[in-house]
């Protein structure tokens, strides 16, 4: 099994722990792994990515629906990391642990990357997909990251941690009422942009001092981390590029900024594009006429409204762009 299709069992174990707890039975849901359910609780043990995806998938929809992601959430501490949880906490700062865990987040969760930033008014932490996974299980681990965040919070800063705001460019939820929970964090669903988590924290917690902070033990600790991690490969990133174009709201990204995202130069997206027989304007010509054919035939926005939605310059550009590829103007194929 290589680093690129291959997930840390962590998780599964934890989710898996928290469905026996309340006396339902996982082993059945195991059969897309080939693995018996003891193997998983081992610190260091990785499951091939997609078949447990299929796993969790299962879990979700057989046993409490997609609200289950957050109370997964809170069961990640720093001590469930391994070396990775205790380097975090081996930092000088909130601020340097969250930046570790930027630069090994292949070894935490290798389907994603999140990005730290340190700006004037606030600390912002960004998660988002850099493999081709299913939307719904890219949902349910955003979920699983606010409830870590908001108990890691508590546990760090107890009454005195601060209210913090999370946006989300997923539309608001059936389940809007378990995001309450939440002890910190505070929900805004819709926001524009490619599949991503957004987290705005107050700027004076970048400095805030880790309570087991040992330079000469984080010291150690990177050094064997380095020669774990490995730069993500994005198998099948056609089919990525076309996931982020698909579920993005309210703008179409660009190349460069998908390339950006995958950490690689524009140019090398094109490169691994070519290899897969396309191009990054195929797909995205591809992926805005099937949302635009879904868009009409919903009926709710107009002509208009749906070329501005999918990023055309002005309605006469939608129209022709629309008609080239489907042979009929949108407001003909609108029509019942």
């Amino acid at each position: 099994m290589t680093h690129s299709d291959s997930s840390p069992a962590r998780y599964l174990h934890l989710f898996m722990r928290m469905l026996e707890q309340r006396d339902i039975d996982c082993t059945p849901a195991l059969s897309p792994l080939g693995v018996d359910r003891a193997s998983l609780a081992h610190p260091v043990a990785k499951v091939p990515t997609l078949p447990a995806i299929e796993v969790f998938q299962r879990l979700v929809a057989q046993h409490g629906g997609p609200a289950l992601g957050l109370e997964a959430g809170r069961l990640i501490t720093w001590g469930e990391l391994g070396d990775m949880g205790r380097a975090m906490l081996s930092c000088d700062t909130f601020g340097e642990a969250m930046c570790c865990a930027q630069e090994f987040y292949p070894l935490i969760a290798p389907t994603f990357r999140m990005d730290v930033t340190r700006q004037p008014q606030s600390m912002t932490l960004t998660w988002r997909p850099v493999r081709a996974v299913p939307y719904d299980f890219v949902l349910f681990c955003f979920d699983m990251a606010l409830g870590t965040m908001d108990a890691m919070l508590a546990r760090m800063l107890g009454d005195a941690a601060p209210f913090c705001d999370a946006y989300l460019t997923r539309a608001r939820p059936a389940h809007v009422a378990a995001y309450r929970s939440l002890r910190r964090l505070r929900c805004h669903f819709g926001e524009p942009g490619v599949p991503s988590l957004r987290l705005d924290l107050p700027p004076d917690l970048w400095d805030h001092p880790m309570a087991m902070r040992n330079p000469d033990e984080l010291a150690v600790l990177r050094a064997g981390l380095q020669r774990k991690v490995q730069p993500v490969t994005t198998d099948g990133m056609s089919q990525w590029v076309d996931m982020m174009l698909r579920e993005a709201t309210g703008e179409q990204p660009s190349q460069a900024f998908l390339a950006q995202v995958a950490g690689m130069s524009t140019s090398s997206l094109a490169r691994r594009l070519a290899a897969e027989g396309t191009t990054f304007r195929a797909i995205a010509n591809r992926t805005r006429h099937d949302l635009a054919r879904q868009l009409l035939k919903g009926g709710e926005l107009s002509v208009t409204d749906v070329g501005s939605r999918l990023g055309y310059a002005d309605t006469p550009s939608f129209v022709r762009a629309f008609k080239a590829a489907e042979g009929t103007t949108p407001g003909r194929f609108a029509k019942p």
